[in-house]
């Protein structure tokens, strides 16, 4: 027979059963409180870090614009590289190739064609200049040269980038094509095979050691421009 109630002098003991309708929250609280955690974490450092006005805002992306066309016209002084882009131009001007691999506007529209054209003769110019630049680079890799007319080759050098890089200001070049075309050159992986240095060293006029100097200094330049906007420095 079941009993209600206790007779006198006996106790019952009551085990306290478990709410399970408290205990999967509380896990799931528990699983959740490192990330909150972390969100908290964030937020708190994220907190003193000053924003930017829009002065800065500005002068940080004309930085970044600088650093793009420096790399840009550091490129096409190194011979294999500037061999690539301009084998990818004529891809483009010929129609074999779409544009979107060389070129992109900053304003994230479609590039039409006069814009293409306009960036294509930029190109054209540019590596002229750049040709002129590597002219340099061959008389500054002799080791016959006096003092004096090696800083002026350098000098020249110096007015020949500025001059370029402020051409390459005017074409839209795709920034991960540059990205990785700086890459493949400082890996040496456009040199795989030797025949490509005889073709550029045809191609200069010079012999294959000489173009491995030219490189040498060009990848020296590209490596002070990389290395002054705070970009990480190519895999030697």
């Amino acid at each position: 027979m079941k009993r209600d109630v206790a007779l006198p002098g006996e106790a019952w003991e009551f085990a306290e059963e478990p709410d399970v309708t408290r205990a999967p929250r509380d896990d799931e609280a528990a699983r959740e409180r490192p990330e909150l955690d972390a969100v908290r974490l964030y937020f708190q450092q994220i907190a003193r870090v000053p924003l930017l006005k829009p002065r800065e805002e500005r002068a940080l992306c004309e930085r970044i614009e600088s650093a793009h066309h420096a790399v840009a016209a550091a490129l096409l002084a190194v011979p294999a590289a500037a061999r690539r882009i301009a084998d990818l131009s004529a891809a483009v001007r010929t129609g074999v190739s779409v544009p979107n691999g060389l070129l992109e506007s900053p304003d994230g529209r479609v590039l039409g064609p006069p814009d293409i054209k306009a960036a294509l003769a930029g190109l054209t110019r540019a590596r002229r200049q750049a040709a002129a630049l590597v002219r340099v680079d061959i008389a500054l890799a002799s080791k016959r040269l006096a003092a004096r007319r090696r800083l002026e080759l350098q000098r020249r050098a110096e007015r020949l980038f500025t001059s370029l890089a402020g051409t390459l200001a005017g074409v839209p070049l795709r920034p991960a094509f540059i990205e990785a075309l700086a890459r493949r050159a400082g890996n040496g992986t456009f040199n795989a095979h030797e025949h490509t240095l005889q073709d550029i060293a045809e191609r200069l006029g010079v012999s294959r050691e000489q173009v491995r100097q030219i490189e040498k200094h060009a990848m020296q330049r590209l490596q002070r421009r990389r290395g002054q906007f705070g970009a990480p420095p190519a895999a030697a």
